[in-house]
């Protein structure tokens, strides 16, 4: 399932063009703002290429506290900690978009092994659990989610994984596991 998963995330990622959300990312994680963006490029004028990636680069400038700042200002629905993220797969690795699209491909393949944990926990069957890794694995939302350069895939994995610990901390009842619960939950909002 893994495999297959795997095979079925990560195989367009260079080859698909730039999505509007994808953009939204790129531009937050390169420390601007959308209202700086608009002010900029909307005003008429002709833009060269050079001009446009500006926008979508991360460079010296690019900061955690500008990437922050830019979230809470315009866009505080979105948890920063996937653009945290960004900013640092695409510094150690460069702007290349399947650089910027590797981290939902990644969480997007153990997202299918969260599937099965969950599926272990509630149906306590192998064959069900490799039957809902299996449909996770070949989801055609799992897998525009895992291809964009967005936090959706990364709050489907926080998701399952609450739920496995929720499941968990209501099975065994002690004060540890719903401290991991809870752990797991505040990750996921951020």
């Amino acid at each position: 399932m893994i495999a297959l998963g795997v095979f079925y995330r990560f195989s367009q990622l260079p080859t698909r063009t730039l999505f509007t959300d994808e953009t939204a990312t790129l531009m937050r994680v390169s420390g601007h703002t959308g209202h700086e963006m608009w002010t900029t490029l909307y005003d008429g004028a002709p833009r060269s290429a050079g001009e446009l990636r500006r926008w979508s680069t991360v460079d010296r400038t690019s900061s955690v506290s500008r990437l922050i700042d830019s979230l809470a200002s315009e866009d505080a629905q979105h948890p920063p900690l996937f653009y945290v993220a960004e900013l640092t797969i695409v510094r150690v690795f460069g702007n290349a978009l399947v650089v910027w699209r590797i981290l939902p491909a990644i969480i997007g393949v153990l997202s299918i092994g969260a599937a099965y944990a969950l599926a272990m926990q509630l149906f306590r069957d192998r064959t069900t659990s490799l039957m809902g890794a299996a449909v996770f694995a070949v989801s055609p939302i799992q897998r525009v989610y895992s291809e964009q350069a967005r936090e959706y895939s990364l709050l489907a994995f926080a998701s399952l994984v609450a739920t496995i610990a929720v499941v968990q901390a209501m099975r065994v009842k002690t004060w540890r596991a719903w401290a991991v619960y809870a752990l797991v939950i505040s990750v996921g909002l951020y």
